[in-house]
């Protein structure tokens, strides 16, 4: 697992990522879906496991799921989990907040 640094601060990351709204994150050849909730981070991929959407389109619910654009599935953004298991879970990536930046477990 290679830790890369994605924002230089948990400042800088709130300032660019809007609470409970989704980005899209682009690292090498990677593209991830990012949400901050309030002081803590999320990084999955960006694709829906059941249809391939594109998760920084979706939404964030009160749950704290993200929920695909395309066909409304709701995946954890703990564990990736999908709500009702309805296809396969979600990858979600470790996000590690230090004095130094924020760092992202690929």
């Amino acid at each position: 697992m290679k830790w890369v640094k994605i924002f230089n601060s948990l400042n800088e990351a709130k300032e660019r990522m809007a609470n409970k709204t989704p980005i899209k994150i682009t690292v090498g050849n990677k593209v991830l879906c990012g949400v901050r909730i309030n002081d803590n981070l999320h990084v999955s991929t960006n694709k829906c496991p059941h249809s391939g959407a594109a998760l920084n389109e979706g939404r964030v619910n009160h749950l704290n799921e993200i929920i695909c654009p395309l066909h409304s599935y709701r995946f954890n953004l703990l564990d990736g989990r999908e709500a009702n298991s309805q296809c396969a879970d979600l990858e979600i990536f470790p996000v590690r907040i230090k004095e130094d930046g924020v760092y992202l477990a690929l």
